[in-house]
C-alpha cells in the first residue's frame, strides 16, 4: 500500500479533527493509495471502559499503598500521594464510575440521552470522574475530555524524551503496544504521516515514532500546527532526527502536503519540497515554505473512511473553518 496518515491522542473525541480532513483532500491530489488512522477516537473509546478503569483502580490503590509505607517519601511522592488521596477518597465518585461508566458513554452517542439536560449532566460527571481515576494511575500525567497534561511537556527535549520510555506516566505506551502498533505495521506502509496541533499530541508522537521504528523502516513526516509554531525551538536539536522523526513539516500543510508525499516516494527532490526539514551534517536544514494560503484555495475536506458513530456525539458534526490566518501575518496562530 501507500502510506498512513495518522492523527495521535490527545484531542477533543466529539468529532473529527476537520484540518485532518482537509489534508486528506488535498493528499488526494497526489493519486496515491493511503488510508487515514483516527488514533485519537480509537485511543479514547479504549480507556473509556469498565474495564480498563477497574485496572487502573487497581494500580492507583497499589501506588498509594506503597508511598504510605514509605518512611520517608521524596517530595514529588508527597505530591503524588496527595493527589491519590484527593481522587480515589472520594467514594461516591469511585462507584459512580465503576458502576455506571459504559452507561454514561453510551448518552453521549445516543440522540434522545444527549438532548436530555439531566441525563447529559450525569454522564458527563461520571466521564470527568472517570478519567480523574485513570489519571490517578498515570500520575503525574493528567488526561480528560479537553486536555493531556505532563511535566516533560513543560520541560525541554530531553525531558519529552525520557517521559517517552516511562511506563508508569505515560499513558501512550500502553495504548499503542495494545495492538495499535502491530495493526498499523500489518499493513506494510511505505511511509507515515502525522499531525499534531498541540502539546497535548507531542509526547503521544514521540511515543508513536519510537514504536513504530522498532517494526517498521517506513520514513515518518510530523506536522502540523503546533508542529510550525515550535519550528525555530526544533531545528535547534538536530537530534531529535532518527529519534522523534525522520522528517519534519513546517508551515500550511493544505500548501505543502502533497509535494512531500511525492518526496517521500521519490517524486521529488528536497529542493522541489516547501516546509522539508531535516538533519544534514548535524545540522538541521529546512526548504522555504509558505506559513498561510488563501482559504478560498483549498478543496473540501474529505471524510472518507470516517466512522462518525465511533466520536462522542449522537449527530454527525463536521466543522466549518469560514476564515484562516490574519493579514498582519506576523503571530505565531
Amino acid at each position: 500500500m501507500g502510506g498512513i496518515f495518522v492523527f495521535l491522542p490527545q484531542w477533543y473525541p466529539g468529532n473529527p479533527y476537520t484540518a485532518g480532513a482537509k489534508l486528506r483532500a488535498e493528499l488526494r491530489k497526489t493519486g496515491s493509495d493511503f488510508e487515514f488512522a483516527d488514533l485519537n477516537i480509537d485511543f479514547y473509546n479504549r480507556i473509556l471502559t469498565t474495564q480498563y478503569l477497574k485496572r487502573c483502580l487497581q494500580t492507583a490503590q497499589q501506588e498509594k499503598l506503597r508511598i504510605e509505607g514509605l518512611s520517608a517519601p521524596t517530595a514529588e511522592e508527597k505530591r503524588k500521594d496527595a493527589f491519590l488521596r484527593c481522587v480515589l477518597g472520594n467514594n461516591d465518585a469511585v462507584r459512580r464510575a465503576r458502576e455506571r461508566l459504559n452507561e454514561a458513554v453510551s448518552v453521549f452517542k445516543e440522540k434522545d440521552a444527549f438532548y436530555d439536560p439531566e441525563k447529559m449532566i450525569a454522564a458527563t460527571v461520571i466521564v470527568n470522574d472517570a478519567l480523574a481515576l485513570i489519571s490517578a494511575a498515570y500520575y503525574p500525567g493528567i488526561i480528560s475530555f479537553s486536555n493531556y497534561a505532563h511535566p516533560a511537556l513543560r520541560g525541554d527535549i530531553d525531558a519529552i524524551e525520557t517521559a517517552s520510555a516511562d511506563e508508569k506516566s505515560n499513558i501512550f505506551l500502553d495504548f499503542y503496544n495494545s495492538g495499535v502498533i502491530d495493526r498499523l505495521c500489518e499493513r506494510q506502509p511505505a511511509f507515515f504521516l502525522i499531525s499534531a496541533a498541540d502539546y497535548t499530541q507531542l509526547l503521544s508522537a514521540v511515543t508513536f515514532y519510537k514504536l513504530i521504528k522498532r517494526r517498521t523502516d517506513a520514513p515518518v513526516l510530523l506536522g502540523g500546527n503546533i508542529i510550525t509554531k515550535l519550528s525555530r525551538r526544533l531545528c535547534r536539536h538536530p537530534e531529535i532526527f532518527g529519534s522523534w522523526c525522520d522528517y519534519l513539516c513546517f508551515g500550511d500543510g493544505e500548501k505543502s502536503i502533497a509535494d512531500q508525499v511525492l518526496f517521500l516516494q521519490g517524486k521529488r527532490t528536497v529542493a522541489e519540497t516547501p516546509g522539508l526539514a531535516r538533519a544534514e551534517n548535524g545540522k538541521v536544514e529546512v526548504t522555504p515554505y509558505t506559513l498561510s494560503t488563501e482559504l478560498s484555495a483549498h478543496v473540501p475536506p474529505c471524510f472518507e473512511q470516517t466512522d462518525f458513530s465511533a466520536y462522542y456525539s449522537p449527530e454527525t458534526v463536521v466543522t466549518l473553518q469560514l476564515s484562516k490566518g490574519c493579514y498582519w501575518g506576523k503571530c505565531a496562530f
